[in-house]
Protein backbone atom coordinates (compact mmCIF):
# COMPACT_ATOMS: atom_id res chain seq x y z
CA UNK A 1 0.00 0.00 0.00
CA UNK A 2 1.49 3.52 -0.79
CA UNK A 3 1.89 6.60 1.53
CA UNK A 4 -1.10 7.98 -0.15
CA UNK A 5 -3.65 5.14 0.30
CA UNK A 6 -2.65 5.01 4.01
CA UNK A 7 -3.36 8.29 4.26
CA UNK A 8 -6.55 7.89 2.70
CA UNK A 9 -7.74 4.97 4.36
CA UNK A 10 -7.10 6.61 7.85
CA UNK A 11 -8.49 9.63 7.29
CA UNK A 12 -11.50 7.96 5.80
CA UNK A 13 -12.34 4.75 7.30
CA UNK A 14 -15.16 2.21 6.97
CA UNK A 15 -17.09 0.12 9.96
CA UNK A 16 -14.67 -2.66 8.06
CA UNK A 17 -11.45 -0.69 8.59
CA UNK A 18 -12.28 0.01 12.04
CA UNK A 19 -12.82 -3.30 13.23
CA UNK A 20 -10.44 -5.50 10.63
CA UNK A 21 -6.83 -3.93 10.59
CA UNK A 22 -4.91 -4.56 6.98
CA UNK A 23 -2.57 -7.72 8.22
CA UNK A 24 1.19 -6.96 8.26
CA UNK A 25 3.54 -8.38 5.47
CA UNK A 26 4.78 -11.29 5.35
CA UNK A 27 8.34 -12.20 4.61
CA UNK A 28 7.40 -13.30 1.36
CA UNK A 29 5.39 -10.72 0.29
CA UNK A 30 6.91 -7.73 1.80
CA UNK A 31 7.37 -5.08 -0.22
CA UNK A 32 5.64 -6.92 -3.50
CA UNK A 33 2.35 -5.50 -5.02
CA UNK A 34 -0.40 -7.77 -5.88
CA UNK A 35 0.23 -10.88 -7.60
CA UNK A 36 0.46 -11.06 -11.37
CA UNK A 37 -1.53 -13.24 -13.18
CA UNK A 38 0.70 -15.06 -15.64
CA UNK A 39 -2.17 -15.27 -17.92
CA UNK A 40 -4.11 -12.05 -17.66
CA UNK A 41 -7.98 -12.36 -17.76
CA UNK A 42 -8.84 -9.92 -20.33
CA UNK A 43 -6.57 -12.55 -22.77
CA UNK A 44 -8.12 -15.48 -21.66
CA UNK A 45 -11.69 -13.93 -22.52
CA UNK A 46 -10.63 -12.79 -25.97
CA UNK A 47 -9.59 -15.96 -26.62
CA UNK A 48 -13.13 -17.47 -25.56
CA UNK A 49 -14.50 -15.25 -27.99
CA UNK A 50 -12.62 -16.29 -30.81
CA UNK A 51 -12.54 -19.89 -30.02
CA UNK A 52 -16.58 -19.34 -29.21
CA UNK A 53 -16.90 -17.50 -32.30
CA UNK A 54 -15.49 -20.56 -34.65
CA UNK A 55 -17.36 -23.29 -33.31
CA UNK A 56 -20.82 -21.26 -33.70
CA UNK A 57 -19.73 -20.71 -37.23
CA UNK A 58 -18.81 -24.66 -38.25
CA UNK A 59 -21.87 -25.02 -36.00
CA UNK A 60 -24.03 -23.28 -38.23
CA UNK A 61 -22.28 -24.04 -41.44
CA UNK A 62 -22.59 -27.93 -40.57
CA UNK A 63 -26.35 -27.17 -40.46
CA UNK A 64 -26.83 -25.25 -43.25
CA UNK A 65 -24.26 -27.92 -45.62
CA UNK A 66 -26.96 -30.47 -44.28
CA UNK A 67 -30.44 -28.69 -45.46
CA UNK A 68 -28.50 -27.78 -48.76
CA UNK A 69 -28.36 -24.22 -47.30
CA UNK A 70 -32.05 -23.79 -46.98
CA UNK A 71 -34.23 -21.69 -44.27
CA UNK A 72 -34.72 -25.07 -42.01
CA UNK A 73 -30.75 -24.83 -41.11
CA UNK A 74 -31.81 -22.31 -38.13
CA UNK A 75 -34.66 -25.60 -36.88
CA UNK A 76 -31.48 -28.03 -37.19
CA UNK A 77 -28.25 -25.98 -35.78
CA UNK A 78 -30.83 -26.16 -32.31
CA UNK A 79 -31.31 -29.90 -32.28
CA UNK A 80 -27.24 -30.51 -32.85
CA UNK A 81 -25.25 -31.84 -29.98
CA UNK A 82 -22.82 -29.33 -29.76
CA UNK A 83 -25.40 -26.31 -30.02
CA UNK A 84 -27.55 -28.04 -27.34
CA UNK A 85 -23.73 -28.33 -25.39
CA UNK A 86 -22.87 -24.41 -25.73
CA UNK A 87 -26.26 -23.39 -25.15
CA UNK A 88 -26.01 -25.67 -21.66
CA UNK A 89 -22.64 -24.03 -20.71
CA UNK A 90 -23.80 -20.53 -21.34
CA UNK A 91 -26.59 -20.94 -19.80
CA UNK A 92 -24.99 -22.38 -16.91
CA UNK A 93 -22.80 -19.63 -16.72
CA UNK A 94 -24.97 -16.70 -16.86
CA UNK A 95 -27.50 -18.59 -14.43
CA UNK A 96 -23.77 -18.39 -11.72
CA UNK A 97 -23.85 -14.83 -12.53
CA UNK A 98 -26.98 -14.04 -11.77
CA UNK A 99 -27.55 -15.82 -8.66
CA UNK A 100 -24.73 -13.53 -7.15
CA UNK A 101 -26.29 -10.18 -8.51
CA UNK A 102 -28.94 -9.95 -6.26
CA UNK A 103 -26.72 -10.46 -2.54
CA UNK A 104 -24.20 -8.61 -4.20
CA UNK A 105 -26.35 -5.26 -5.30
CA UNK A 106 -27.87 -5.65 -1.93
CA UNK A 107 -25.14 -5.67 0.37
CA UNK A 108 -22.49 -3.41 -1.26
CA UNK A 109 -25.61 -0.81 -1.86
CA UNK A 110 -26.57 -1.14 2.16
CA UNK A 111 -23.13 -1.06 3.24
CA UNK A 112 -21.53 1.79 0.46
CA UNK A 113 -24.83 4.03 1.84
CA UNK A 114 -24.18 3.07 5.43
CA UNK A 115 -20.40 4.51 5.12
CA UNK A 116 -21.67 7.48 3.17
CA UNK A 117 -24.32 8.68 5.61
CA UNK A 118 -21.90 8.52 8.43
CA UNK A 119 -20.01 11.12 7.22
CA UNK A 120 -22.73 13.13 5.72
CA UNK A 121 -21.97 12.78 2.14
CA UNK A 122 -25.02 10.18 0.87
CA UNK A 123 -26.74 13.32 -0.40
CA UNK A 124 -23.33 15.31 -2.01
CA UNK A 125 -22.43 11.73 -3.65
CA UNK A 126 -25.84 10.51 -4.29
CA UNK A 127 -26.69 14.07 -6.81
CA UNK A 128 -23.13 13.64 -7.97
CA UNK A 129 -24.05 10.23 -9.30
CA UNK A 130 -27.30 11.31 -10.82
CA UNK A 131 -25.94 14.07 -12.68
CA UNK A 132 -23.53 12.20 -14.83
CA UNK A 133 -25.83 9.22 -15.12
CA UNK A 134 -28.41 11.81 -16.84
CA UNK A 135 -25.52 14.17 -18.59
CA UNK A 136 -23.70 10.97 -20.40
CA UNK A 137 -27.24 9.21 -21.64
CA UNK A 138 -28.21 12.55 -23.00
CA UNK A 139 -25.19 13.33 -24.27
CA UNK A 140 -24.97 9.52 -26.21
CA UNK A 141 -28.84 10.19 -27.64
CA UNK A 142 -27.68 13.62 -29.03
CA UNK A 143 -24.81 11.87 -30.32
CA UNK A 144 -27.13 9.09 -31.90
CA UNK A 145 -29.53 11.98 -33.01
CA UNK A 146 -27.38 13.78 -34.91
CA UNK A 147 -25.94 10.67 -37.22
CA UNK A 148 -29.32 9.13 -37.60
CA UNK A 149 -30.70 12.74 -39.34
CA UNK A 150 -27.14 12.82 -41.16
CA UNK A 151 -26.68 9.66 -42.60
CA UNK A 152 -30.60 8.78 -42.49
CA UNK A 153 -30.68 4.99 -43.22
CA UNK A 154 -34.00 4.10 -43.78
CA UNK A 155 -34.41 6.70 -46.35
CA UNK A 156 -34.90 4.70 -49.72
CA UNK A 157 -33.18 5.57 -52.54
CA UNK A 158 -36.16 4.67 -54.77
CA UNK A 159 -39.56 6.57 -55.00
CA UNK A 160 -41.04 3.79 -53.01
CA UNK A 161 -40.22 3.48 -48.84
CA UNK A 162 -37.81 1.11 -47.52
CA UNK A 163 -40.24 -0.77 -45.46
CA UNK A 164 -44.16 -1.22 -45.90
CA UNK A 165 -46.63 -2.87 -43.81
CA UNK A 166 -46.65 -6.09 -46.29
CA UNK A 167 -43.15 -6.72 -46.08
CA UNK A 168 -43.02 -5.88 -41.81
CA UNK A 169 -45.27 -9.00 -42.04
CA UNK A 170 -43.04 -11.25 -43.29
CA UNK A 171 -41.32 -10.69 -39.66
CA UNK A 172 -44.22 -11.33 -37.66
CA UNK A 173 -43.15 -14.59 -36.44
CA UNK A 174 -39.82 -12.79 -34.52
CA UNK A 175 -42.05 -9.68 -33.78
CA UNK A 176 -44.16 -12.38 -31.65
CA UNK A 177 -41.33 -14.51 -30.18
CA UNK A 178 -39.65 -10.82 -29.00
CA UNK A 179 -43.22 -10.28 -27.37
CA UNK A 180 -43.48 -13.97 -25.71
CA UNK A 181 -39.94 -13.65 -23.95
CA UNK A 182 -39.79 -10.00 -23.26
CA UNK A 183 -43.28 -10.99 -21.57
CA UNK A 184 -45.40 -8.31 -23.64
CA UNK A 185 -49.47 -8.50 -22.89
CA UNK A 186 -51.68 -9.15 -26.06
CA UNK A 187 -48.72 -8.27 -28.74
CA UNK A 188 -48.80 -4.74 -27.36
CA UNK A 189 -47.13 -2.25 -25.12
CA UNK A 190 -48.56 0.24 -23.15
CA UNK A 191 -47.90 3.86 -24.07
CA UNK A 192 -47.41 4.56 -20.44
CA UNK A 193 -45.01 1.32 -19.78
CA UNK A 194 -42.23 3.71 -18.56
CA UNK A 195 -44.00 4.67 -15.69
CA UNK A 196 -43.85 1.05 -13.98
CA UNK A 197 -40.20 2.53 -13.75
CA UNK A 198 -41.50 4.89 -10.77
CA UNK A 199 -43.82 1.83 -9.63
CA UNK A 200 -40.95 -0.75 -9.69
CA UNK A 201 -39.14 1.64 -6.94
CA UNK A 202 -41.48 0.74 -4.21
CA UNK A 203 -41.63 -3.28 -4.69
CA UNK A 204 -44.66 -4.63 -2.50
CA UNK A 205 -42.71 -7.78 -1.95
CA UNK A 206 -38.80 -8.03 -1.23
CA UNK A 207 -39.02 -11.67 -2.52
CA UNK A 208 -40.78 -11.38 -5.50
CA UNK A 209 -38.84 -8.26 -6.66
CA UNK A 210 -35.63 -10.45 -6.02
CA UNK A 211 -37.37 -13.16 -8.12
CA UNK A 212 -38.39 -10.75 -10.71
CA UNK A 213 -34.34 -8.95 -11.23
CA UNK A 214 -36.75 -5.99 -10.09
CA UNK A 215 -33.36 -4.30 -9.58
CA UNK A 216 -34.37 -0.81 -9.14
CA UNK A 217 -36.58 -1.95 -6.54
CA UNK A 218 -34.00 -3.22 -4.57
CA UNK A 219 -31.42 -0.83 -4.78
CA UNK A 220 -33.70 1.86 -3.37
CA UNK A 221 -34.43 -0.03 -0.67
CA UNK A 222 -30.68 -1.07 -0.01
CA UNK A 223 -30.42 2.54 0.07
CA UNK A 224 -32.90 3.35 2.65
CA UNK A 225 -31.90 0.41 4.93
CA UNK A 226 -28.51 1.52 4.65
CA UNK A 227 -29.27 5.27 5.66
CA UNK A 228 -31.04 4.03 8.87
CA UNK A 229 -28.15 1.23 9.42
CA UNK A 230 -26.01 4.58 9.88
CA UNK A 231 -28.26 5.82 12.02
CA UNK A 232 -28.70 2.79 14.44
CA UNK A 233 -25.97 2.98 17.28
CA UNK A 234 -24.64 0.60 19.48
CA UNK A 235 -24.41 -3.51 19.60
CA UNK A 236 -27.73 -3.41 16.96
CA UNK A 237 -25.65 -1.30 14.40
CA UNK A 238 -22.55 -3.08 14.81
CA UNK A 239 -24.28 -6.68 14.43
CA UNK A 240 -26.03 -5.92 11.84
CA UNK A 241 -22.93 -4.25 9.78
CA UNK A 242 -21.07 -7.09 10.49
CA UNK A 243 -23.75 -9.15 9.35
CA UNK A 244 -23.62 -7.48 5.91
CA UNK A 245 -20.06 -7.66 6.01
CA UNK A 246 -20.05 -11.14 5.95
CA UNK A 247 -22.52 -11.69 3.28
CA UNK A 248 -20.53 -9.12 1.26
CA UNK A 249 -17.43 -11.09 1.58
CA UNK A 250 -18.91 -14.70 0.81
CA UNK A 251 -20.51 -13.10 -2.27
CA UNK A 252 -17.42 -11.72 -3.47
CA UNK A 253 -15.42 -14.88 -2.98
CA UNK A 254 -17.98 -16.81 -5.02
CA UNK A 255 -17.81 -13.88 -7.47
CA UNK A 256 -13.72 -14.61 -7.88
CA UNK A 257 -14.53 -18.21 -8.47
CA UNK A 258 -17.18 -17.72 -11.13
CA UNK A 259 -15.24 -14.85 -13.11
CA UNK A 260 -12.22 -17.88 -13.54
CA UNK A 261 -14.45 -19.28 -15.48
CA UNK A 262 -15.72 -17.00 -17.15
CA UNK A 263 -13.95 -17.57 -20.24
CA UNK A 264 -15.38 -20.74 -21.07
CA UNK A 265 -18.34 -19.35 -20.39
CA UNK A 266 -18.23 -16.61 -23.14
CA UNK A 267 -16.79 -18.84 -25.63
CA UNK A 268 -19.89 -21.07 -25.09
CA UNK A 269 -22.71 -17.82 -25.07
CA UNK A 270 -20.68 -16.27 -28.27
CA UNK A 271 -20.93 -19.97 -29.98
CA UNK A 272 -24.51 -20.13 -29.70
CA UNK A 273 -24.97 -16.77 -30.94
CA UNK A 274 -22.84 -17.22 -33.96
CA UNK A 275 -24.43 -20.55 -35.17
CA UNK A 276 -27.67 -19.74 -34.65
CA UNK A 277 -27.66 -16.47 -36.48
CA UNK A 278 -25.31 -17.39 -39.12
CA UNK A 279 -27.99 -20.54 -39.79
CA UNK A 280 -30.30 -18.34 -40.22
CA UNK A 281 -29.73 -15.39 -42.17
CA UNK A 282 -27.33 -16.90 -44.56
CA UNK A 283 -29.82 -18.76 -46.63
CA UNK A 284 -32.75 -16.00 -46.02
CA UNK A 285 -33.69 -13.99 -49.12
CA UNK A 286 -36.38 -11.72 -46.43
CA UNK A 287 -33.30 -9.10 -46.43
CA UNK A 288 -32.80 -8.77 -50.12
CA UNK A 289 -34.38 -5.37 -49.96
CA UNK A 290 -34.18 -4.11 -46.47
CA UNK A 291 -30.34 -5.29 -46.65
CA UNK A 292 -28.68 -1.83 -47.24
CA UNK A 293 -31.19 0.13 -44.94
CA UNK A 294 -30.58 -2.08 -42.52
CA UNK A 295 -26.67 -2.88 -42.55
CA UNK A 296 -26.47 0.93 -42.75
CA UNK A 297 -28.64 1.69 -39.61
CA UNK A 298 -26.24 -0.75 -38.06
CA UNK A 299 -23.66 1.22 -39.23
CA UNK A 300 -24.94 4.11 -37.98
CA UNK A 301 -25.54 2.64 -34.16
CA UNK A 302 -22.05 1.41 -34.54
CA UNK A 303 -19.95 4.79 -35.25
CA UNK A 304 -22.83 6.39 -32.48
CA UNK A 305 -21.34 4.21 -29.72
CA UNK A 306 -17.87 4.40 -30.98
CA UNK A 307 -18.11 7.85 -31.02
CA UNK A 308 -19.47 8.13 -27.34
CA UNK A 309 -17.09 5.01 -26.54
CA UNK A 310 -13.83 6.10 -28.02
CA UNK A 311 -14.27 10.03 -27.37
CA UNK A 312 -16.95 11.34 -25.35
CA UNK A 313 -16.18 8.89 -22.48
CA UNK A 314 -12.59 9.23 -22.61
CA UNK A 315 -12.84 12.96 -22.89
CA UNK A 316 -14.90 13.16 -19.08
CA UNK A 317 -12.14 10.66 -18.01
CA UNK A 318 -9.35 12.81 -18.59
CA UNK A 319 -10.76 16.45 -18.26
CA UNK A 320 -12.89 15.92 -15.36
CA UNK A 321 -11.68 12.80 -13.51
CA UNK A 322 -7.70 13.71 -14.88
CA UNK A 323 -6.99 9.82 -15.67
CA UNK A 324 -5.61 8.35 -18.58
CA UNK A 325 -8.02 6.78 -20.63
CA UNK A 326 -5.61 4.15 -22.31
CA UNK A 327 -4.85 2.93 -18.69
CA UNK A 328 -8.29 2.66 -17.65
CA UNK A 329 -9.67 0.78 -20.68
CA UNK A 330 -6.69 -2.23 -19.84
CA UNK A 331 -7.89 -1.88 -16.31
CA UNK A 332 -11.50 -2.80 -17.77
CA UNK A 333 -11.07 -4.70 -20.57
CA UNK A 334 -12.19 -8.13 -18.52
CA UNK A 335 -15.75 -6.68 -18.14
CA UNK A 336 -15.66 -5.14 -21.60
CA UNK A 337 -15.19 -8.49 -22.98
CA UNK A 338 -17.85 -10.14 -20.56
CA UNK A 339 -20.45 -7.69 -21.33
CA UNK A 340 -19.81 -7.94 -25.24
CA UNK A 341 -20.25 -11.46 -24.84
CA UNK A 342 -23.15 -11.82 -22.48
CA UNK A 343 -25.23 -8.82 -23.61
CA UNK A 344 -26.52 -8.19 -20.05
CA UNK A 345 -25.32 -5.54 -17.66
CA UNK A 346 -26.74 -6.74 -14.60
CA UNK A 347 -24.79 -10.49 -15.48
CA UNK A 348 -21.18 -8.12 -16.14
CA UNK A 349 -22.20 -6.52 -12.83
CA UNK A 350 -19.73 -8.95 -10.50
CA UNK A 351 -16.87 -8.87 -12.76
CA UNK A 352 -17.35 -4.68 -13.66
CA UNK A 353 -17.17 -4.45 -9.55
CA UNK A 354 -13.88 -6.29 -9.21
CA UNK A 355 -12.31 -4.51 -12.25
CA UNK A 356 -13.54 -0.73 -11.00
CA UNK A 357 -12.10 -1.62 -7.40
CA UNK A 358 -9.20 -4.03 -8.08
CA UNK A 359 -7.29 -2.95 -11.47
CA UNK A 360 -8.88 0.50 -11.33
CA UNK A 361 -8.20 1.10 -7.59
CA UNK A 362 -11.52 2.64 -7.10
CA UNK A 363 -12.59 2.24 -3.46
CA UNK A 364 -15.51 -0.24 -2.07
CA UNK A 365 -17.42 2.74 -0.62
CA UNK A 366 -17.64 4.62 -4.28
CA UNK A 367 -17.94 1.61 -6.07
CA UNK A 368 -20.75 -0.42 -4.37
CA UNK A 369 -23.01 3.07 -4.63
CA UNK A 370 -22.44 3.67 -7.92
CA UNK A 371 -21.81 0.61 -9.85
CA UNK A 372 -25.20 -1.44 -8.54
CA UNK A 373 -26.84 1.71 -9.41
CA UNK A 374 -25.83 2.46 -13.28
CA UNK A 375 -26.17 -1.17 -14.03
CA UNK A 376 -30.21 -0.12 -13.42
CA UNK A 377 -30.77 3.49 -14.58
CA UNK A 378 -27.15 4.28 -16.77
CA UNK A 379 -27.94 3.14 -19.75
CA UNK A 380 -26.05 5.26 -22.48
CA UNK A 381 -25.71 2.97 -24.93
CA UNK A 382 -29.68 1.68 -24.53
CA UNK A 383 -30.78 5.22 -25.08
CA UNK A 384 -28.49 5.79 -27.69
CA UNK A 385 -29.87 2.91 -29.48
CA UNK A 386 -33.70 3.41 -28.78
CA UNK A 387 -33.44 6.76 -30.32
CA UNK A 388 -31.34 5.88 -33.17
CA UNK A 389 -34.01 2.54 -33.73
CA UNK A 390 -37.20 4.67 -33.80
CA UNK A 391 -35.68 7.08 -36.08
CA UNK A 392 -34.69 4.80 -38.63
CA UNK A 393 -38.33 2.65 -38.60
CA UNK A 394 -40.04 6.22 -38.82
CA UNK A 395 -37.58 6.74 -41.98
CA UNK A 396 -38.25 3.27 -43.29
CA UNK A 397 -42.16 3.91 -43.65
CA UNK A 398 -41.50 6.78 -45.72
CA UNK A 399 -41.78 9.67 -42.93
CA UNK A 400 -39.66 12.12 -41.20
CA UNK A 401 -40.11 13.54 -37.41
CA UNK A 402 -40.29 17.48 -37.16
CA UNK A 403 -38.32 19.20 -34.38
CA UNK A 404 -40.37 18.90 -31.65
CA UNK A 405 -41.07 15.01 -32.04
CA UNK A 406 -37.41 14.16 -32.32
CA UNK A 407 -37.15 15.95 -28.99
CA UNK A 408 -40.28 13.88 -27.82
CA UNK A 409 -38.76 11.05 -28.94
CA UNK A 410 -34.79 12.22 -26.62
CA UNK A 411 -36.81 12.81 -23.80
CA UNK A 412 -38.34 9.43 -24.22
CA UNK A 413 -35.52 7.71 -24.55
CA UNK A 414 -33.92 9.26 -21.89
CA UNK A 415 -37.26 8.56 -19.71
CA UNK A 416 -37.47 4.68 -20.57
CA UNK A 417 -33.74 4.04 -20.60
CA UNK A 418 -33.57 4.18 -16.73
CA UNK A 419 -34.87 0.66 -15.19
CA UNK A 420 -34.73 -0.88 -18.50
CA UNK A 421 -33.89 -4.86 -17.17
CA UNK A 422 -30.25 -5.28 -17.43
CA UNK A 423 -30.94 -8.54 -19.90
CA UNK A 424 -30.60 -8.69 -23.65
CA UNK A 425 -33.31 -7.01 -25.97
CA UNK A 426 -34.80 -5.39 -22.64
CA UNK A 427 -34.69 -2.32 -24.68
CA UNK A 428 -37.07 -3.48 -27.34
CA UNK A 429 -39.94 -3.09 -25.02
CA UNK A 430 -39.03 0.92 -24.54
CA UNK A 431 -38.52 1.32 -28.72
CA UNK A 432 -42.10 -0.26 -28.80
CA UNK A 433 -43.48 2.48 -26.65
CA UNK A 434 -41.62 5.40 -28.40
CA UNK A 435 -43.11 3.97 -31.57
CA UNK A 436 -46.30 3.44 -30.41
CA UNK A 437 -46.73 7.13 -29.30
CA UNK A 438 -44.86 8.86 -32.31
CA UNK A 439 -47.35 6.67 -34.52
CA UNK A 440 -50.51 8.43 -32.95
CA UNK A 441 -48.81 11.84 -33.49
CA UNK A 442 -48.11 11.02 -37.19
CA UNK A 443 -51.73 9.30 -38.18
CA UNK A 444 -53.21 12.52 -36.34
CA UNK A 445 -50.68 14.34 -38.71
CA UNK A 446 -51.14 12.17 -41.99
CA UNK A 447 -54.84 11.31 -41.25
CA UNK A 448 -53.54 7.66 -41.92
CA UNK A 449 -53.04 4.70 -39.54
CA UNK A 450 -49.16 3.75 -39.78
CA UNK A 451 -48.13 0.21 -37.85
CA UNK A 452 -44.53 1.75 -36.84
CA UNK A 453 -44.54 -0.96 -34.14
CA UNK A 454 -44.45 -3.72 -36.67
CA UNK A 455 -40.85 -2.77 -38.27
CA UNK A 456 -39.47 -3.21 -34.87
CA UNK A 457 -39.28 -6.87 -35.71
CA UNK A 458 -36.29 -6.18 -38.52
CA UNK A 459 -34.16 -4.62 -35.88
CA UNK A 460 -33.35 -8.58 -34.70
CA UNK A 461 -31.78 -8.85 -38.09
CA UNK A 462 -28.32 -7.62 -36.28
CA UNK A 463 -29.93 -7.12 -33.01
CA UNK A 464 -27.80 -9.53 -30.70
CA UNK A 465 -24.40 -7.69 -31.92
CA UNK A 466 -25.64 -4.45 -31.68
CA UNK A 467 -26.70 -5.34 -28.03
CA UNK A 468 -23.59 -6.75 -27.07
CA UNK A 469 -22.29 -3.43 -28.38
CA UNK A 470 -24.20 -0.93 -26.56
CA UNK A 471 -24.24 -3.47 -23.01
CA UNK A 472 -20.59 -2.77 -23.12
CA UNK A 473 -20.89 1.05 -23.46
CA UNK A 474 -23.46 0.68 -20.57
CA UNK A 475 -20.85 -0.76 -18.29
CA UNK A 476 -18.01 1.79 -19.36
CA UNK A 477 -20.13 4.45 -18.84
CA UNK A 478 -21.18 2.84 -15.42
CA UNK A 479 -17.35 2.11 -14.25
CA UNK A 480 -16.47 6.35 -15.43
CA UNK A 481 -19.15 7.44 -13.54
CA UNK A 482 -17.42 5.29 -10.36
CA UNK A 483 -13.93 6.52 -11.04
CA UNK A 484 -14.83 10.83 -11.49
CA UNK A 485 -16.59 10.57 -8.83
CA UNK A 486 -13.79 8.89 -6.90
CA UNK A 487 -11.96 11.63 -8.09
CA UNK A 488 -14.21 14.16 -7.06
CA UNK A 489 -14.36 12.66 -3.46
CA UNK A 490 -10.21 12.83 -2.98
CA UNK A 491 -9.30 9.62 -4.00
CA UNK A 492 -5.81 10.02 -5.62
CA UNK A 493 -5.32 5.97 -5.92
CA UNK A 494 -7.04 5.44 -8.93
CA UNK A 495 -5.06 2.84 -11.69
CA UNK A 496 -3.21 1.75 -8.61
CA UNK A 497 -3.50 -2.28 -8.60
CA UNK A 498 -5.28 -3.24 -5.23
CA UNK A 499 -5.22 -6.85 -3.60
CA UNK A 500 -8.76 -7.98 -2.61
CA UNK A 501 -7.95 -8.49 0.97
CA UNK A 502 -7.12 -4.89 1.24
CA UNK A 503 -9.98 -3.91 -0.98
CA UNK A 504 -12.10 -5.50 1.75
CA UNK A 505 -10.69 -2.95 4.25
CA UNK A 506 -11.29 0.31 2.47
Amino acid sequence: MTESSKASHQSDPSPASKDTPPPPPSASNRGQGPRRERFPLHWQILIGLIIGGLLGWLSGWLALRRTGWTTEAADVVVERLEYIFYQLVGDLFLSALFVIVIPLITTSIILAVNNIASRSRFGIIGLKTIAYYLSTSTIAILIGLVLVNTIQPGVSSGPEPLLTAEQAERFEGERQDMERRLGLPEGRAEGTAFLNTIRDMVPRNLVVAAATNNILGLIIVSMVVGFFLSRLKGRQGEVLTDFFEAIYSITLSITHVIIRLAPIGVAALIATTIALNYARLAPDDRFIDLLRGILLFSATVVGALLLHFGLVLPLILYFVGGINPFKYYHAMAPALMTAFSTASSAATLPLTMKCVEERAGVSRKTSSFVLPLGATVNMDGTALYECVAAIFIVQAFGYQLDFMQQLFVVVVALLTSIGVAGVPSASLVAILVILQSVGRQLEAQHGVVIPLETGVAILFVFDRFLDMCRTAVNIFSDSCGAAVIARTEGETDLLVAVSPSSKLAS
